[in-house]
C-alpha cells in the first residue's frame, strides 16, 4: 500500500512538474518575443530569425538565432545569443555570446572575437524587476577594424550590483589588461589615442540615481546621477600611470567635487611623455605639474583638480570641458 501511494505521489509530482516547465517553456518564449516586438520603433530595429527552448527538466535554455540590433547610432549582430536560466530560480540569468560579432558605431565595423565570453544577471523583485547585479567577463577578447587595426585583451571583467543598505545606489567594478594594438581606432583622437595605449585599467565606484534601475528606467525624463564616489581608479600605460580617486554630488543639474590623482613613483613627467594629449591640453597640464613639482620638490605628489559645471579646473585655470553623462 505505502508503496502504490509512493508510486501514485511521484507520478502526479511528475506531472505537475512536467506542466510547470512547459508552461514556464511557453511564457519564456511568449515573453521575449513581446519585448523584442515592442523595441521595435521608429529609427530602431531589433529582430532574430529563430528561438528555440530546450532543458527540460530543470533548464531553460534560449537560443536566438541570428539577434541584431539597430538604430541611428549603433548596430549589433551575432550569429546566435543563449540566454540559460534553472526553472526552480526564475530571475536569475546566464548569457552565453558566440565567438564571433559585429558591431557598427558611427558607420564603423568592428568584430568582437572572443575565446570565451558570459554575462550573469540577477534580478530582484518588487513592484517591478529591478536589477540586482549583472557581470560579464571574456577571456582572450579582441577588436578589430576593417582598416586593420585591432586591439586584444586579457581576462577582462564589468560589473554593476545593487550596493546594501543605500535606496537607488550601486557598485560598479571594471578590470582589464589590454595589449597596444597596431593602430587607434579613431586616428587624430586624443581620447581614443590614449585609451589606445593603455596596458591596464581598474576602477571601482559607487553611484546613485534618482531612480532604481529597472524596466522603466529609460522612460521619462533623462535618469539623474545624484553621486558618484570613485573609490578607486588605476590607469596604467607602458612607461607610466595613475591612480585616480574622487567624489562628486549633483548640484544644478551637474557634478560638482574634487578629482585626486597620484602619479606614483613614475611622476607626471613620465606621464606626459606616454599621452598623446595635443599642444593645448599638453601645455596646460605641464605647468600644472610644474607647478606641483615647485611646491612639493617632487613631480610625484598627488594633485587635487576641481570638477564645477562641467569642467575640469585646477585653481583658477580651466583645463577641459567634460563630456555630459546620458544613460538612455
Amino acid at each position: 500500500m505505502i508503496i502504490r501511494i509512493m508510486i501514485a505521489v511521484t507520478i502526479v509530482a511528475s506531472l505537475i512538474w512536467s506542466g510547470y516547465w512547459f508552461y514556464g517553456s511557453s511564457l519564456k518564449r511568449r515573453t521575449i518575443e513581446n519585448v523584442i516586438a515592442e523595441l521595435n520603433e521608429p529609427g530602431r530595429r531589433v529582430g532574430y530569425s529563430n528561438i528555440t527552448l530546450r532543458g527540460f527538466p530543470n533548464r531553460f535554455d534560449l537560443t536566438i538565432q541570428d539577434p541584431f540590433y539597430e538604430d541611428a547610432a549603433i548596430a549589433w549582430s551575432a550569429p546566435f545569443l543563449q540566454v540559460l536560466s534553472l526553472s526552480y530560480q526564475p530571475y536569475r540569468f546566464v548569457f552565453a555570446f558566440p565567438d564571433l560579432q559585429r558591431v557598427e558605431w558611427r558607420g564603423k565595423a568592428v568584430d568582437v572575437t572572443a575565446e570565451s565570453m558570459r554575462a550573469s544577471l540577477s534580478l530582484h523583485y518588487r513592484e517591478r524587476p529591478e536589477l540586482g547585479a549583472f557581470i560579464i567577463e571574456a577571456e582572450g577578447i579582441e577588436f578589430s577594424g576593417t582598416s586593420g587595426w585591432r586591439h586584444q585583451f586579457g581576462n577582462s571583467l564589468a560589473a554593476i550590483q545593487q550596493s546594501d543598505g543605500t535606496e537607488n545606489s550601486y557598485d560598479l567594478a571594471l578590470r582589464t589588461r589590454h595589449h597596444p594594438g597596431e593602430a587607434e581606432p579613431l586616428p587624430g583622437n586624443t581620447t581614443a589615442a590614449i585609451l589606445a595605449n593603455m596596458t591596464a585599467v581598474e576602477l571601482d565606484m559607487d553611484v546613485t540615481f534618482d531612480r532604481a534601475i529597472d524596466a522603466e528606467f529609460c522612460t521619462g525624463p533623462e535618469p539623474l546621477l545624484t553621486d558618484l564616489a570613485l573609490t578607486h581608479a588605476s590607469l596604467r600605460w607602458p612607461q607610466s600611470g595613475i591612480d585616480l580617486s574622487g567624489e562628486f554630488t549633483n548640484q544644478n543639474g551637474g557634478l560638482t567635487g574634487t578629482l585626486t590623482i597620484d602619479p606614483g613613483q613614475s611622476g607626471f613627467a613620465a606621464l606626459l611623455g606616454t599621452l598623446p594629449l595635443g599642444p593645448r591640453l599638453g601645455l596646460m597640464m605641464l605647468m600644472i605639474f610644474e607647478a606641483v613639482e615647485a611646491t612639493f620638490g617632487t613631480d610625484g605628489a598627488p594633485v587635487t583638480l576641481d570638477v564645477s559645471r562641467g569642467k575640469l579646473s585646477f585653481g583658477d585655470f580651466e583645463i577641459v570641458a567634460l563630456p555630459g553623462i546620458e544613460f538612455c
